[in-house]
């Protein structure tokens, strides 16, 4: 797993004396951006692969490896809240909207 490869990294370079918010510099230059299209894809992932995927933040947050949590649905939800609104580059790719309920 590269995953667990830069976490054993980050862990190194913490027992050596390196500072937190270096730390948490670091985490996301070599984790984070593995997981900058989780959202896109949650949809497809199983709720086996999401507990995964939490676990290791939860495991970094633990070790004092970052200094932000993250959860796959609230980001998932919070992208999607974004791409909502109206001055987002990716806005005028959605659907055009409806009205929510229509009379028979």
């Amino acid at each position: 797993m590269q995953v667990n490869q830069r976490l054993y990294l980050l862990s190194l370079l913490q027992s050596s004396g390196l500072q937190r918010p270096s730390l948490h510099l670091l985490f996301n230059a070599l984790v984070i951006k593995v997981t900058y299209a989780l959202p896109a894809y949650s949809g497809q992932l199983t709720v086996d692969d999401k507990n995964r995927i939490n676990a290791i933040y939860r495991k970094t947050m633990r070790r004092g490896l970052t200094l932000t949590a993250f959860d796959i649905d609230k980001s998932d939800c919070k992208l999607f809240g974004q791409v909502t609104k109206p001055g987002h580059c990716l806005n005028h790719l959605l659907p055009p909207k409806t009205s929510t309920y229509s009379s028979y």
